[in-house]
């Protein structure tokens, strides 16, 4: 694996320039792709629960922000973290009748959104197993 770009010490009179393009050519190199490699330079974009800043999601994860819930748009993601699920329930959504689990943020309890366990409508059933976060529970956030 290629170290980090803060653990390479570029060499006295250096330009960043120059030790970048060093640098990103000894990752092509390597099996990192560029987002990965730009995710070591400045960090991932993430998403955090807007009451606690814990980190739920990464950008990456993102398949749509074209969902909808009853308090505003909301983002499909294929998976989410520090989070916990709630007890699984027949909800009948926008789309149609789903079996859901409600997600919590395991740092404050905060509501986030749902897990899609079970569709029933042949359709829908790409979002078995993805995860909705509504957007004013979260923030994006960089680094």
């Amino acid at each position: 694996m290629i170290a980090p770009i803060w653990q390479i010490h570029p060499l006295k009179g250096t330009t960043l320039h120059t030790f970048l393009r060093a640098w990103f050519r000894r990752c092509r190199r390597g099996s990192l792709s560029s987002s990965t490699m730009a995710d070591l330079m400045i960090g991932a974009r993430l998403y955090s629960c807007q009451n606690c800043s814990n980190e739920v999601s990464r950008h990456d994860d993102i398949i749509s922000k074209g969902f909808q819930s009853l308090r505003g748009r909301a983002f499909l993601f294929y998976e989410a973290r520090n989070v916990e699920e709630g007890p699984q329930q027949e909800k009948m959504l926008l789309s149609g009748t789903y079996i859901v689990s409600d997600l919590f943020c395991s740092e404050c309890g905060q509501m986030l959104g749902w897990k899609y366990i079970k569709a029933y409508d042949e359709t829908q059933r790409y979002k078995e197993g993805k995860v909705v976060l509504e957007k004013f529970k979260i923030t994006n956030e960089c680094c």
